[in-house]
């Protein structure tokens, strides 16, 4: 009858000084090991009881797991019992791990980065390769950290380093969101378990809590004499200046379309006088009416000579990553164009690409409009709640805040 134990290799050193615990099976006097990805000092552990000692932190949750881990064996011994089937060391294996290798976090995030990659997703790849390279400055790159490891202590840990390295509440937040995300992820593809999930939840309240961290940063929309004070600037004075001019404006008047967007859209996406397409960050689906507005800019690039209708992309640019190389060299210059133009107005706020977002968003909201019908115009919120409003409100329904006398 087969047996179960944990041990610890003794015979091993790592150069952290370090020595891989195991999953020892006895069977019929022969003996196997599996890794089991955890690791120790030997002054940590307890070879007469095969477990961590007290004095090692988080000790109670790293024993628990090593218990799971023994009835797990059990099980499987119980299985194969059942199927009446003879023991060996593959056939234990193959049920113990249910064709699937524990991972590591690292790893996970990795394969995580590559398919994002692999379907053109070169923004939000790059979002978890910055999380990568936090974690890793975090933890350190010789030290395996696995999901279970991943706990309230552990992300309290974290937040205090991400702000010791100069993070703000709102930088904190998006690392946090992004590896809550590959939690989730971890969750569905069976390497992590949900009962050790450490985020907070409505039904548990005792997880970290990403809303907590405020953002420090500064307003970043232009009051409405501002905004007329930029309307009325003298662009044919500045000719140099006049693309970044109107793709401002562009944004504004566009329901605060961002850059990326803006690079991407197709002469193909203006169909009956409205502007059809999907957010390149969120996917989510935008239709939108052509105003006047919007049509006085339109005209203003009718003579470009590609598929694309601002100058920003081409058939030169076939590649993702061309592509993104493009749209953050013209996003640079339309940025100093802008700070330049802000300077000649003598405006307070720094203009960016982004002020004109969230002018738009501030607009709307000094007019008292429904936040659900701001937050379906702009995409505020996540895929989930952004696809909810799209139930909810018509078209019709949004076009009447585009009407708006401080947006004509």
């Amino acid at each position: 009858m087969p047996t179960a134990r944990i041990v610890l290799f003794n015979g091993k050193i790592l150069k952290d000084g370090t020595s891989p615990i195991l999953l020892q099976i006895t069977h019929n006097r022969r003996t196997f090991r599996m890794s089991i990805d955890y690791r120790v000092e030997k002054k940590f552990w307890d070879n007469n009881r095969s477990q961590f000692k007290r004095t090692l932190k988080n000790y109670q949750k790293k024993n628990a797991i090593l218990r799971n881990l023994l009835s797990k064996s059990e099980d499987v011994f119980d299985e194969i019992r059942k199927q009446d089937k003879a023991f060996s060391p593959e056939l234990f294996k193959e049920l113990f791990l249910g064709n699937k290798k524990q991972i590591d976090v690292a790893t996970f995030i990795k394969e995580i980065i590559d398919n994002l990659k692999d379907r053109g997703k070169i923004n939000t790849a790059n979002a978890y390769q910055i999380l990568l390279n936090r974690l890793l400055a975090f933890y350190g790159k010789r030290t395996t950290l696995l999901f279970s490891d991943v706990d309230l202590r552990l992300l309290n840990k974290l937040e205090t380093f991400l702000m010791k390295n100069g993070c703000s509440g709102g930088g904190v937040s998006h690392y946090m969101r992004t590896l809550r995300a590959a939690y989730n992820k971890a969750i569905d593809e069976g390497f992590a378990e949900e009962k050790y999930y450490p985020f907070s939840t409505s039904r548990k309240r005792k997880g970290y809590v990403i809303s907590k961290l405020k953002s420090t940063a500064s307003p970043r929309a232009l009051s409405l004499s501002d905004m007329e004070k930029y309307k009325s600037f003298s662009v044919d004075d500045h000719l140099m200046l006049k693309d970044s001019y109107l793709l401002f404006l562009f944004s504004y008047y566009s329901r605060g379309m961002n850059f990326v967007d803006m690079a991407y859209l197709k002469k193909s996406d203006i169909v009956n006088d409205r502007l059809r397409y999907f957010r390149q960050k969120t996917g989510g689906k935008f239709n939108i009416p052509i105003s006047e507005n919007l049509r006085k800019i339109l005209d203003e690039f009718s003579d470009v000579d590609t598929e694309y209708v601002f100058p920003i992309l081409s058939e030169l640019h076939k590649l993702p990553a061309q592509k993104k190389n493009r749209i953050k060299k013209c996003l640079k210059k339309m940025n100093g164009d802008l700070k330049e133009i802000g300077v000649l107005l003598k405006l307070e706020i720094k203009l960016t690409s982004y002020v004109a977002r969230h002018t738009y968003a501030t607009t709307l909201k000094r007019k008292k409009a429904n936040i659900g019908f701001i937050s379906q115009a702009m995409g505020h919120a996540d895929i989930q709640t952004t696809q909810a409003y799209l139930e909810n409100f018509e078209n019709d329904e949004i076009d009447k805040l585009d009407e708006l006398d401080e947006l004509l």
